[in-house]
């Protein structure tokens, strides 16, 4: 993120985890006034590039269920 020139951002997330820990898909939602959001252009492409970051990511936990992971997260370059 840090060399797409992404400046620290607080926003909502919502993680669909597998029953194996692989990410199925997440919702995100940007915090703080409006002079802290990013424009809907930088939005797309943040969530774009987490998307990319996440396709091998693995949560060290399984189910025998699908499960999710809600929480404010604050990502900071």
């Amino acid at each position: 993120m840090a060399k797409n020139n992404f400046k620290g951002t607080k926003y909502f997330q919502r993680i669909y985890f597998s029953n194996d820990g692989t990410i199925d898909y997440f919702t995100l939602n940007f915090l703080g006034s409006a002079d802290e959001i990013p424009s809907l252009e930088k939005q797309s492409e943040f969530s774009q590039l987490l998307n990319i970051s996440n396709q091998d990511y693995r949560f060290s936990l399984s189910a025998s269920v699908k499960f999710a992971q809600c929480s404010p997260t604050s990502y900071v370059p």
